[in-house]
């Protein structure tokens, strides 16, 4: 695939949706009452604090083809405008003939078509590590955003750079380390089926970027999750078996990372163009978030 691999990848990715899922996995995207919906909600929380602390602002979403559900949370939850987008508006078309969300656009995230500033916030949830240049679309999230951009994304288990405490980080890295060696350097890469490399993110990586744009905040939260096929089609309300597992799952991998004895699985890193209202920030740290004060570039 060469040096169009980029544009391969995004080819492949549109084509996705529309030829290689079945229409009831499809459809059980859009349902709230599922064990799958309560994973993804426990990651959506984490937005709580930007949702209540700026109640009249312009979100866009990017990587948001699964019927536009990252949009329909936001709406949900009291935001009065959202975007939509993805490479694919297979399914977004439908989202909005279903009011299932209100606006939507396709868009290449590499390429986003908007103007500078043109959105208060810009989420891209889960669909960071699908994209083959990443850190562009990251730059265009940064570029269109005014008051930041916020990923959740897999973690990057071959980095322990954070700043929780010592012990924890000392154990998680000595642990981390011997899972290396045994497995070599490459234990933790992978590739999707559809042909990506699974991108996963750093605090220190996210940190520099910010740096080198001179942004003075960046905001930070760990998260767990676990997924068992047909979560989409058990009802959380029967707390049944998948239920039951995964939930299981979920505690005891936070228990194990609380003290250091393995990674996290997720990250949500929040870039902060502008400095956050103090409520807002209040509220980051009722959440758990770490906050880094970066160094300002005494040259510009």
């Amino acid at each position: 695939m060469g040096t169009d691999f980029n544009q391969t990848s995004y080819e492949l990715h549109e084509k996705h949706l529309s030829e290689n899922l079945d229409k009831e996995t499809l459809e059980s995207w859009k349902r709230k009452d599922t064990v799958d919906y309560w994973r993804h909600e426990n990651m959506y929380k984490s937005l709580l604090p930007f949702i209540q602390s700026y109640p009249d602002a312009k979100w866009l979403t990017v990587g948001d083809g699964r019927y536009g559900t990252d949009a329909n949370y936001l709406l949900s939850n009291g935001v009065k405008h959202v975007t939509a987008t993805d490479i694919s508006d297979t399914l977004l078309i439908v989202a909005k003939a279903d009011g299932f969300i209100d606006d939507y656009k396709a868009e290449n995230a590499e390429r986003l078509s908007f103007a500078d500033n043109s959105y208060d916030f810009v989420l891209c949830k889960e669909s960071y590590h699908h994209f083959p240049r990443p850190a562009i679309a990251l730059y265009e999230m940064l570029r269109v955003a005014k008051n930041g951009v916020i990923l959740i994304e897999p973690i990057d288990k071959n980095i322990n750079f954070s700043n929780e405490n010592f012990f924890v980080r000392s154990i998680r890295s000595l642990m981390n380390n011997i899972q290396l060696q045994i497995h070599g350097i490459n234990k933790y890469d992978g590739f999707e089926t559809i042909g990506n490399y699974i991108y996963t993110t750093s605090e220190r990586e996210i940190n520099k970027i910010a740096l080198a744009l001179n942004f003075k905040h960046t905001y930070f939260k760990h998260q767990n999750d676990y997924y068992i096929a047909g979560a989409e089609q058990e009802k959380l309300a029967i707390q049944g078996p998948l239920f039951k597992q995964i939930s299981n799952k979920i505690k005891l991998y936070d228990f194990l990372s609380s003290i250091g004895l393995m990674q996290y699985g997720l990250l949500v890193s929040v870039v902060a163009k502008e400095t956050f209202s103090e409520a807002c920030q209040e509220k980051l740290k009722q959440s758990e978030y770490h906050k880094y004060t970066l160094p300002i570039n005494p040259y510009v």
